[in-house]
């Protein structure tokens, strides 16, 4: 459910006097020193990921953002904080409709696994700053437990359910009990956006993890509440997480807004219609009309249609870009003269090495890199040695 993301954002707050509270807060909690992880699954054996599903860089797989933060008790984002109904799409029931219940979440996860979903990425909105119970988005906290005992029993009765990824909600660089405005430029920005992805893999035994190549699954929501960032915040993030997990680096795809080189990329509002900028992102229509002072976004569902729509217009492109031949001749590729660079990997199931050796003999100034062990998706899986080459070639030929 995406239509009520942003209904709790910080209180507005009156008067004089607490105006001043706040800010002085907020200078205070600058400095606060971060706390450890707020689970105890840091550091785990190599036998912990035995059981762990690692899907393959070249397999088609499908996952699903997690709305999990529904309280039917507290009714924490089933009524707006104005006393409306925060719901624009209503479940059949809403008995026992909590982050908090483990049935609650079975459910979720079987419903997943009816729909062919590989992987799911609970929208997190942790933060160091939400460790407390009474903190305002510890509620990202509370749900991972019964999250992740729904998915064991689920693999007790030896089914196969959907593997744990993140999606690291950013908001909360901007939006969190600390009032906080955190500048992943520095130092204590970094080891706070680091913290937030260390925290949720710390509650997750890592036999739930959901990984590509064997490393666990972070998507990253806008760059737009980062107060500034730069390509040191996922260098530091990846280098950090190697450190407490085993040595596993974090396969990290951001949203188009960060500037930044990662895994893959992403792009939000799937939900309005088809996005493709490296993960294809598509939804079954929006409606965010419960959100109060908004104005209304509505892209009708009717009835299912316009989420089939959506899948077949993914369909027809992959299979278009696959399947269509580009017809070039040998005497196409000796008529190129400008400097070229070939890149591939030496484990691309999909174009044989022998077509780009091919290639950079037919071209007079080409030149060839290939790279070990390495998949279709090279310059996104290696993107340093990618960089390095690319910068190189350009250096060479910048004339």
């Amino acid at each position: 459910m995406t239509h009520a993301m942003f209904n709790l954002v910080r209180p507005i707050v009156f008067g004089v006097a607490a105006v001043l509270a706040a800010a002085v807060a907020r200078a205070d909690a600058s400095e606060r020193p971060l706390p450890a992880a707020f689970g105890r699954h840091t550091d785990p054996p190599a036998e912990a990921f035995t059981a762990a599903r690692s899907f393959g860089a070249d397999e088609r797989i499908v996952g699903t953002y997690y709305f999990y933060w529904y309280d039917d008790a507290t009714k924490l984002h089933v009524v707006d904080h104005d006393g409306s109904d925060a719901l624009t799409t209503h479940p059949p029931r809403l008995e026992r409709f909590s982050y908090k219940s483990a049935a609650w979440h079975e459910q979720q996860l079987r419903d997943m696994m009816a729909a062919g979903i590989d992987f799911v990425l609970p929208v997190f909105w942790g933060a160091p700053s939400e460790h407390a119970p009474d903190a305002m988005f510890h509620w990202s906290y509370a749900g991972m437990a019964p999250l992740v005992e729904a998915r064991q029993r689920l693999l007790d009765e030896g089914l196969d359910p959907p593997a744990i990824g993140l999606f690291y909600d950013t908001s909360t660089l901007e939006h969190n009990s600390w009032g906080v405005h955190v500048d992943c430029t520095t130092p204590y920005g970094r080891q706070w956006f680091y913290a937030t992805v260390r925290d949720f893999f710390s509650m997750i035994p890592a036999r739930h993890w959901a990984m590509i190549d064997g490393r666990p699954i972070v998507l990253l929501y806008s760059a737009a509440f980062a107060k500034g960032y730069d390509q040191s915040v996922i260098d530091y993030t990846k280098e950090q997480f190697a450190r407490e997990f085993a040595g596993r680096i974090p396969y990290i795809a951001p949203e188009v807004s960060w500037k930044v080189a990662a895994d893959d990329k992403v792009a939000w509002g799937g939900a309005l219609g088809l996005k493709q900028p490296g993960i294809a992102s598509l939804g079954p229509g929006y409606d965010h009309a419960a959100v109060p002072d908004r104005t209304p976004l509505v892209v009708d569902r009717r009835g299912g249609d316009f989420y089939g729509e959506q899948w077949q217009k993914l369909l027809q492109q992959i299979s278009t870009m696959w399947w269509t031949p580009l017809d070039y001749t040998a005497e196409d590729f000796q008529k190129i003269i400008a400097p070229t660079l070939i890149l591939m990997g030496d484990r691309d199931g999909t174009i044989p090495v022998e077509e780009a050796v091919e290639m950079y003999r037919l071209i007079p100034k080409a030149e060839l890199a290939i790279f070990p062990n390495a998949t279709h998706f090279t310059t996104l899986r290696n993107a340093e040695l990618f960089q390095k080459i690319a910068l190189d070639f350009l250096m060479r030929h910048n004339s």
